[in-house]
């Protein structure tokens, strides 16, 4: 009984303690701590620095060593605690990591490409725009579009007019990787996704209108298959557009809408 009455007091004492103040404990308890960051991106520390500078010295040691082991585990280190280097340490990073480029190891090279693009500096755009246009790139379209792939994660509009000339590659891969590169610009500023919408609508014409014609070309047809899918992804991505489909439509909308649109 003397349980049950003091389960009784406390439920009559909270239902006298005011909803405001509920509610303020409540988002107390929610609010993050001082100096813990944004829970996505941890602050930057001395600690968090002394971190990644073993990073630095290790790969550093691994490169001159030439230790494929080492260099692709201290990539990998390197892209997990790059959020808390400073500035000079993720250039550092990025020109260490492109010397990866130059390895005759195929895994160092494609782990390379990759944590490049995951450095998210802009610095890195212009090691892969240079391999992208590499020997070894232009005979192995693979590797071309790993490059070209990679460029996208970077979402540099310094580099977007570099990434759109591989639209008018004769390859459709190469085409395919370019216009989905360009999905990774999805939270760039307005105008920047404007200036790719209108990239690619360009091009998506030159794919579609071969298609209106009574009997159009096999290689027409093929070109029209292998770079649809990509067109619709990308800018359906950009625009927040999920209703449109068909280079018509898309179209119309840019043209009536979407350009003088001031969000998306």
């Amino acid at each position: 009984m003397d349980t049950e009455r003091n389960l009784i007091r406390r439920a009559v004492m909270l239902s006298r303690i005011p909803i405001a103040c509920l509610l303020l404990a409540l988002l107390v308890g929610l609010l993050p701590a001082q100096n813990e960051g944004d829970g996505k991106t941890p602050p930057v520390t001395e600690e968090t620095i002394a971190e990644f500078q073993e990073v630095l010295d290790g790969l550093a040691k691994a490169v001159k060593e030439k230790s494929d082991v080492d260099i692709l585990y201290y990539m990998k280190e390197g892209v997990k605690k790059i959020s808390g280097a400073d500035a000079k340490q993720k250039t550092k990073f990025v020109a260490l990591t492109a010397k990866g480029l130059k390895s005759k190891n195929d895994e160092v090279r494609s782990n390379a490409i990759s944590t490049l693009g995951a450095t998210g500096h802009p610095k890195a755009s212009k090691f892969l725009l240079k391999e992208a246009k590499s020997k070894r790139a232009k005979n192995s379209i693979t590797y071309m579009c790993e490059c070209i792939g990679a460029l996208g994660k970077l979402a540099d509009p310094k580099a977007l007019k570099d990434l759109s000339k591989f639209l008018n590659n004769k390859e459709n891969r190469v085409i395919a990787a370019a216009i989905n590169a360009m999905a990774d610009y999805r939270n760039a500023p307005l105008k920047t996704r404007k200036d790719i919408v209108d990239i690619l609508l360009k091009h998506y014409a030159s794919v579609a209108s071969p298609m209106t014609r009574p009997n159009p070309k096999t290689s027409d047809k093929q070109k029209f298959e292998a770079l649809a899918d990509s067109f619709e992804s990308t800018l359906k991505i950009l625009t927040k557009k999920t209703d449109l489909k068909g280079f018509d439509k898309w179209d119309r909308w840019y043209r009536k809408e979407g350009k003088k649109a001031k969000t998306w």
